[in-house]
């Protein structure tokens, strides 16, 4: 792998949609702001039963898990969980 490149697998639930997906990212490291200019997406969903929602379900699962990976955090120390709600788990 290059400099600044990274592979990883993720995997939510079950096994039975098979998801790659690769993006592009800038960060700036004065502020470690990240963006996501870009991000291409294959998804073997299997079956598919309605043609038309699932583009849009596709395309809706990645802009929702970007924001979980770039905005939200749960915090924990020794004893267990510390963010006990949705509220506090924004980064």
């Amino acid at each position: 792998m290059r400099a600044g490149a990274a592979s990883r697998f993720a995997k939510y639930k079950t096994l039975a949609t098979y998801v790659a997906i690769i993006v592009d990212l800038d960060l700036d490291r004065a502020s470690g702001r990240i963006k996501v200019p870009r991000a291409f997406v294959a998804v073997d969903s299997g079956q598919i039963i309605n043609r038309t929602a699932s583009p849009t379900r596709s395309r809706a699962a990645s802009v929702q898990s970007t924001s979980w990976t770039l905005h939200e955090q749960v915090r924990f120390d020794k004893a267990g969980i510390l963010s006990q709600n949705w509220t506090a788990t924004r980064s």
